[in-house]
């Protein structure tokens, strides 16, 4: 019974491969194995970019709600701000506003006590 086993496997391993030269056909397998190997590594790498990036999404989700719960405590800070709090807090009006135009040139400029640099 074994005989007639591996004379078929022989006989259906000639009928597909035929006469083909060893090298090639250990080429073409070994191109299939590489395929397969190269095919398993594309489909669990996209599998684990897809769970990374719902990952990354749950987190913008929750910095997105810290950010706008922060906005509306800014907001509602700059509302409660008032002149008596802030003269409480220790600033004063300015009393004399001083600007600078574009066309100064740095020989107008001078230190702290008048003299020009």
């Amino acid at each position: 019974m074994k005989k007639n086993i591996s004379k078929l496997n022989t006989k259906s391993a000639t009928l597909i491969w035929g006469d083909v030269d060893p090298f090639y056909m250990h080429l073409v397998l070994g191109a299939l194995a590489l395929s397969m190997v190269l095919y398993f590594y594309f489909v669990a790498s996209t599998v684990f970019n897809v769970a990374g990036r719902a990952n990354v999404e749950n987190e913008l989700r929750v910095v997105k709600s810290n950010l706008s719960e922060l906005e509306i405590e800014y907001l509602a800070t700059g509302n409660s701000i008032s002149l008596d709090l802030a003269r409480s807090m220790g600033y004063e009006e300015a009393n004399k506003a001083v600007f600078v135009s574009k066309n100064t040139s740095a020989k107008g400029l001078t230190l702290g006590n008048g003299s020009a640099r």
